[in-house]
């Protein structure tokens, strides 16, 4: 839903915005273009109210938007706002000379001019001596009647000629029943293309009967002077407010109307199973398509819908595919029912296709939520770890190695619990190898993968692998890249550098290096030495009272003088240089490095930058002075980048050398 204040001080144009609301639902359907054209000139009317609110008088819309630009260079009105009328005017220039448009641009530009509208409420619509209407007349009602008219009967001439080829897909439709007929074992076939034909009638009609409807509605309004108020909060356009149901024909994929049993483009029957319910399309990999869905069988429950669709072609890769689909059945099933693994369904075959049917989860994957939100501490680490061990323990117990664990797999509920998906390439565990070593499909994922599963052999500690660099992507925010390049990953020596990346305590440290040890043989072997090792706790406390007391006395006596010394220097100097400028013999002027990791802490984004002398800076800037940097990214982008720092003297902060960025010209981004 769209919110929007009541807008009192429009009320002498109020006639043209209820036209725009009410008229929104067709332009979304059948006239995008117009809809921009529309929202171009909502966009002119709110710049002539700038103007008139100002003082000034403008005569046409390229006077209103110099007007504007010199406004937002003068400070007078927000750069955000000025972007949101330029693009205004961008996409209705398209409209209207480039002939470009399309529902989703219409859709956005409608939001960017309630945006607008809320902006200029919240700045000028306080002020009860504005008389908007002195500066610009509103439209002419009759003008906009006569066109609607002529919209009108276009309609109805549009709604005759769909009814004459609703008629004739109907007499070629009964014709091919009549065929079927000669045939005894197509006669259900035939009762469901009457259905069908019957169904695009209903549905035909009802289109044009809305269509008609809408436009009598808006004329009515037009020609209506008695509004003293519009609320623009109650206006919401119907396909908002509609479940579609999606056609599974990979050749059609059309979005049908909530109460249709079959497509009514290609006439596939909308229902699988005789139950799930396809409503949003959620992804499409190698070898499937997966879809939100509901059983209807069961309240509407939600539930996921993967598809087998293979997009390789050849016959063993098909063969390939549909094994992998079957084995994520299979040991969904092996498994049973855990808290933090999907619940398999359904398995079954249906119109040449395979589907596969799980409990749905609600929440983003571990690599939505740190680009998203941000990277995991030591403590969630930590958390993370036990929880995941735990699931890992339970399906190693069941016989099963996940083989592919990484953050894509791995959902994070609302309520903070983990669960482990996608199981299509997980391995039955032998129990007659005693080595617990595995052959069969290489299965890679670039940046956690073990060297052994590349050689086609899994292990249990396989899956220890890749959970502790799952882990240590969740602490340094890091990521392959697109290449496979990673930066974490030193390939030449084979070895991994990422705790520069990251605050890291030694404990937790040394535990994921184990975890991510090059050779099997050097790694935790099953996830319960993984949990031991975190949990293991140093208990001063077990020792004797007296030998307890003794040792805590002896320390006083012996260490007692040092610590006294060391207290007065810390005081000298913490009375004497605060915060000092740290100068060395190199030109402080022009600072280079690259950017290794980032935080956010206290309004302020901190950046680690390396010089190529291996000297660490730590690089403070506001969120919104970043915004104005040129050729700067989001934060998280900013990670591997090579920067300038121009200008800024470094400062000595708790043994760490700061940079403070106070202007966007001191930050150069190559």
């Amino acid at each position: 839903m769209i919110y929007s204040p009541n807008f009192n001080f429009l009320v002498t144009h109020e006639v043209y915005l209820v036209e725009l609301a009410t008229s929104a639902e067709r332009y979304f359907k059948d006239d995008p273009l117009a809809c921009l054209t529309k929202l171009r000139r909502f966009g002119e009317l709110l710049a002539q109210l700038v103007a008139a609110k100002l003082g000034i008088y403008v005569k046409n819309d390229e006077d209103q938007y110099r007007l504007l630009r010199r406004l937002k260079q003068d400070g007078c009105i927000p750069n955000d706002v000025y972007r949101l009328f330029e693009q205004i005017r961008r996409n209705g220039n398209q409209a209207i000379h480039a002939d470009q448009g399309d529902h989703q641009t219409a859709l956005d530009t409608l939001q960017i001019s309630w945006n607008l509208a809320i902006w200029f409420h919240q700045t000028f619509g306080n002020d009860i001596d504005f008389n908007a209407g002195a500066f610009i007349p509103p439209p002419d009602p009759l003008e906009e009647t006569e066109a609607l008219k002529k919209q009108l009967e276009a309609l109805r001439q549009e709604a005759q000629n769909n009814r004459a080829a609703a008629e004739l897909a109907e007499a070629k439709l009964l014709q091919e029943a009549e065929l079927r007929q000669l045939a005894q074992h197509e006669a259900e076939q035939e009762k469901l293309n009457a259905e069908r034909i019957k169904q695009q009638l209903e549905q035909i009609q009802i289109l044009s009967q809305n269509k008609s409807l809408g436009s009598f509605q808006k004329t009515q309004i037009l020609m209506s002077q008695a509004a003293t108020k519009l609320n623009l909060e109650n206006i919401k356009t119907s396909a908002a407010n509609k479940t579609f149901r999606l056609c599974l024909n990979p050749n059609c994929g059309h979005e049908n109307l909530s109460d249709t049993s079959f497509c009514i483009k290609c006439g596939s029957s909308l229902v699988l199973n005789g139950r799930y319910v396809p409503i949003r399309f959620l992804g499409e990999g190698g070898f499937g398509r997966t879809f939100e869905a509901v059983d209807i069988n069961k309240l509407d429950e939600r539930c996921v819908i993967k598809q087998l669709f293979p997009n390789q072609p050849g016959t063993n890769k098909r063969k390939e595919f549909l094994e992998l689909f079957e084995r994520e059945a299979r040991q969904l099933n092996k498994l049973g029912k855990h808290p933090n693994i999907p619940n398999l369904l359904a398995f079954f075959q249906e119109n040449q296709y395979y589907y596969l049917i799980q409990e749905f989860i609600d929440g983003n994957n571990l690599r939505q939520e740190i680009l998203e939100n941000k990277q995991f501490s030591e403590e969630e680490v930590k958390n993370f770890l036990k929880k995941m061990l735990e699931i890992i323990q339970f399906i190693h117990e069941k016989g099963v190695i996940h083989r592919d664990i990484k953050p894509e797999n791995i959902i994070k509920r609302e309520d903070g619990t983990f669960v482990l998906i996608d199981f299509g390439v997980s391995k039955n565990i032998s129990l007659e190898s005693s080595a617990n070593n595995y052959t069969g499909t290489v299965v890679i994922t670039s940046g956690y993968t073990p060297i052994e599963q590349l050689r086609g052999q899994v292990y249990q500690c396989s899956d220890i692998y890749a959970l502790g660099v799952t882990a240590i992507r969740l602490l340094t925010g890091v990521f392959p890249g697109s290449r496979g390049d990673d930066v974490l990953f030193d390939t030449n020596n084979n070895t991994w550098d990422w705790r520069r990346y990251c605050n890291v305590s030694d404990n937790l440290a040394k535990i994921l290096d184990k975890m991510i040890a090059f050779r099997c043989q050097d790694r935790y072997q099953t996830a319960t030495e993984v949990i031991r090792a975190l949990t293991v706790r140093k208990k001063w406390t077990s020792l004797p009272k007296g030998l307890l007391l003794s040792v805590v006395c002896f320390s006083l006596i012996v260490f007692s003088p040092i610590l006294i010394h060391l207290v007065q220097l810390i005081s000298r100097s913490s009375t004497t240089e605060p915060a000092k400028v740290y100068s060395d013999s190199q030109n402080n002027s022009l600072i280079t490095g690259q950017i290794k990791q980032y935080k956010s802490e206290d309004g302020k984004l901190i950046f680690t930058l390396f010089t190529q002398e291996n000297q660490a800076y730590s690089l403070v800037i506001a969120p919104n002075l970043l915004n104005q940097v040129a050729n700067a990214p989001p934060p998280y982008g900013l990670v591997g980048k090579v920067v300038k720092v121009v200008g800024v003297q470094p400062l000595k902060q708790n043994n760490t050398l700061e940079l403070q960025i106070e202007r966007p010209e001191q930050l150069q981004i190559d």
